[in-house]
């Protein structure tokens, strides 16, 4: 992202989400950042590239959505 990298989108994400009351899921791809930094920023998984997303798919998609990935 131009702008901010992800670790201050997930900043801001979280700083909103304390007001409106809800979470969104958070998952770190990265080939360059630890987990523990990841997961320090307020993400709530981490995949080092490059990754298993059928296991992202499996944990955190609905059964619905997992039929279409």
């Amino acid at each position: 992202m131009p702008e901010m990298d992800g670790f201050e989108a997930t900043r801001l994400i979280r700083e909103a989400e304390a007001e409106l009351g809800r979470r969104t899921t958070i998952v770190a791809a990265t080939a360059s950042d630890t987990r523990e930094h990841c997961m320090d920023a307020g993400v709530d998984d981490y995949l080092a590239k490059p990754a298993d997303y059928s296991r992202i798919a499996q944990q955190w998609l609905p059964d619905s959505a997992r039929r279409l990935a």
